[in-house]
This record gives C-alpha cells, sequence and structure tokens, in this order.
C-alpha cells in the first residue's frame, strides 16, 4: 500500500488536496481454491474552505478508482459544519459510494459468491452537536439523520448449512442515531455516563413481481430500535462500569414472517490500576449478561448465560 498527498495552501481560508493511493490486495487461506490477487489504484481531489472565524467548514471532494483495469464510477461528495451560538453546530454530508466485494464475500469455498455485484448509490446525513466543558465537567451529545439509498446492497443470508453473500436490488436505509455522554472530574477520579439509541429503518425497495412478499420489509438481522447506557466511576485508582444493552427484535426471514425476540442484557466490569514506577499493572473482573438473560443473536443459536472474565495488563512506561 503506499500513498502520495500534496497539499496546496491557497490563502489562509482556502486548500487543495491531491493524491494518488496504490493498493495490491492477495488473499491466501485454505478457504479460498487458489490465491487470490486484485490491484486497487485511486486518484483524489478536494478543496477545503474554513472561514476567518472558524464558524463555517466546507469540503468539496472527487474520488475515483480503478480495480484491475476497471475504472469505478465518479464518486463526489460535500460535507459542511457551521457553529452557531457557543456549543453548537450543525454538520451535513452528502455523498456519492461505490464498494466492492471483499474477497471473502467472492471466493469462500462453499459460501462466497463469485457473481457478487457492487454497492453503489448515496448517502446524506444532517447532525446536531451539543459540547460544554468547565474545569469540572464535560457534556456532548449529538443526533443525526440519515437517508441513504443503495443498489445491489451485498447481504449473508443463512441457509440450513451456512450463509451466503447476495445483492438486493435496491435498499433504502433510513433513520437516526443519537447520543450523550456527561463526565464529571474531582481530585481523586471522576463520574460518568453515557447514552446510545439508534433508529434504523432498511427495507428491500425491489418491486419485481418475484420479489413482492420482500417489498418494504425490513432486511433480515437488521433490528429497528438499538440502545445502550453506561455508568463508570473511578476513584483512586479503582474502577467499575455498568453498561446494559437493547436490541429490538430482528427478522430472519426476508418477508418478515419470522423473527427472534429482542432482547437486553446487563455487563459489570470492575477493577484496580495500580502504579508501579513508570509501569502499570491492571487487573479487571467482568461480568457479562448480570441479569442471566435467555437470549439469541442469531436463530437458534442460544448466547451464554451469566458469565465471568478475568483479565490482568501490564503496560510499560506509561508516563511517556
Amino acid at each position: 500500500n503506499s500513498e502520495i498527498e500534496n497539499r496546496f495552501i491557497i490563502s489562509q481560508n482556502h486548500q487543495v488536496n491531491i493524491g494518488l493511493d496504490e493498493l495490491y490486495e492477495i488473499g491466501e487461506t485454505n478457504n479460498y481454491e487458489q490465491t487470490r490477487y486484485r490491484n486497487r489504484a485511486s486518484a483524489f481531489l478536494s478543496y477545503r474552505f474554513f472561514s476567518s472565524s472558524d464558524k463555517l467548514a466546507t469540503v468539496l471532494s472527487l474520488r475515483t478508482e480503478m480495480v484491475n483495469t476497471e475504472f469505478t464510477p465518479l464518486m463526489p461528495s460535500i460535507s459542511a459544519r457551521f457553529t452557531f451560538l457557543s456549543n453548537l453546530s450543525l454538520n451535513t454530508n452528502i455523498s456519492r459510494i461505490y464498494k466492492i466485494p471483499t474477497f471473502n464475500d467472492l471466493y469462500w469455498t462453499g459460501w462466497g459468491n463469485p457473481d457478487l455485484e457492487p454497492e453503489s448509490g448515496w448517502t446524506m446525513d444532517l447532525g446536531l452537536n451539543f459540547e460544554k466543558k468547565t474545569k469540572s465537567s464535560i457534556v456532548n451529545s449529538n443526533i443525526t439523520i440519515f437517508n441513504n439509498t443503495i443498489s445491489n446492497w451485498i447481504i449473508w443470508t443463512p441457509s440450513l448449512t451456512s450463509w451466503t453473500p447476495e445483492n438486493i436490488t435496491k435498499v433504502w436505509s433510513r433513520g437516526l442515531e443519537s447520543s450523550l455522554s456527561a463526565d464529571y472530574l474531582y481530585s481523586k477520579g471522576k463520574i460518568g455516563l453515557s447514552a446510545l439509541y439508534s433508529y434504523t429503518k432498511a427495507t428491500n425497495q425491489n418491486d419485481d413481481s418475484l420479489f413482492i412478499k420482500e417489498f418494504e420489509k425490513q432486511l433480515i438481522y437488521t433490528p429497528t430500535h438499538k440502545g445502550s447506557a453506561s455508568l463508570y466511576v473511578c476513584y483512586s485508582g479503582f474502577f467499575m462500569r455498568y453498561t446494559h444493552q437493547l436490541v429490538g427484535k430482528r427478522f430472519t426471514s426476508k418477508d418478515n414472517s419470522y423473527f427472534v425476540n429482542g432482547y437486553h442484557i446487563g455487563d459489570l466490569s470492575f477493577g484496580k490500576i495500580f502504579l508501579i514506577s513508570k509501569n502499570e499493572f491492571i487487573i479487571n473482573l467482568r461480568i457479562n449478561n448480570l441479569w442471566n438473560e435467555n437470549y439469541q443473536v442469531m436463530v437458534n443459536y442460544s448466547m451464554p448465560m451469566v458469565n465471568y472474565q478475568i483479565s490482568l495488563s501490564y503496560n510499560f512506561n506509561k508516563s511517556n
């Protein structure tokens, strides 16, 4: 892998980047019938503008790639950030994407699909960010809405004995993602909490009569609702973290007639950090699935009930 990039500063507020990237991929494993090779060469050009007040920043970019001897479509993108008031900023991005299948997608013996087409489409998002800092606290929050339309979406689907990747002619994925974190700092440690939530509606938009039962149905194993919350405390080298995760039901059939139930699980970890000269010794005990929840991530594959892990780590010259 090699990369060349040059930056041209036109003025204090204007900047142009141009670059070339070369990647030669080799796939050699017993899981392929033969060694696979692929050469990927790309070129990119971007223009950046920053306002003198730093309240507005925009980036326009263009990228193209040649895979072996074939050129991919041009991939333009535009992104912007606008800061208003003192703690709020607005971010937006529109990009064209083109994603070629991985070697595993194509060549995994008995599982891969050499007839896969590359994914292509457009992604758009708009986000609002809040940040507040004081001497003893930090608060961050974000909410982003997104809208993606993808052709030839690559998805791995299960059969009786294996999983196989295939293309879905057209997928519409939209929703929102949000996050919140708050930390309170004090002389001997900190207390913090964080939370994440996502709402994702990803549907098959292929209205061909052969697939009419799958039209506008949620993609398999893609939960509509997903979230987590964490509370952590650090004091004089001792630490404790509790995380609770919620995952909504996931459909297991393309027509959404079958599904696995949603679940919520809690994990608890605690331990101690020991400073030994310039080095750091950490002992950590983790209790997974604290509430002994009976749940499945994949249909007919039950996950472990309450289980325990202990880890020891040693970091040299931590102060450096």
